[in-house]
């Protein structure tokens, strides 16, 4: 609930830049909210907010991490998402990403 109430604050409450939109820095707020919600048993919301969730629009440097979570989490709303079980686990070992399969355990 606290993180949830620190990400609302800083999207709510200071000016968005242009640097900071190309940069994805917040879609990789929104996917932090998405799992937020999901920690907070609001399925709906969590999907509603990780489905909205380009990829493509991820900084460069950071993409492949934040692809990872975002993936980890579209597997755990729904089964749905079995197909991205392959391709994730191959970016995570891949990249070193390890500790992230702890995430939703």
């Amino acid at each position: 609930k606290e993180a949830l109430k620190i990400i609302q604050l800083a999207t709510n409450n200071y000016k968005i830049y242009r640097e900071f939109v190309w940069k994805g820095y917040y879609r990789q707020l929104q996917l932090m909210m998405a799992e937020c919600y999901y920690r907070l048993n609001d399925r709906v919301k969590s999907v509603e907010l990780v489905s909205k969730i380009n990829v493509d629009n991820f900084y460069f440097i950071s993409m492949t991490y934040f692809t990872v979570r975002r993936n980890l989490l579209l597997i755990h709303l729904s089964e749905e998402n079995n197909s991205l079980k392959k391709p994730t686990n191959e970016l995570i070992e891949k990249h070193g990403f390890l500790a992230l399969n702890y995430l939703y355990k």
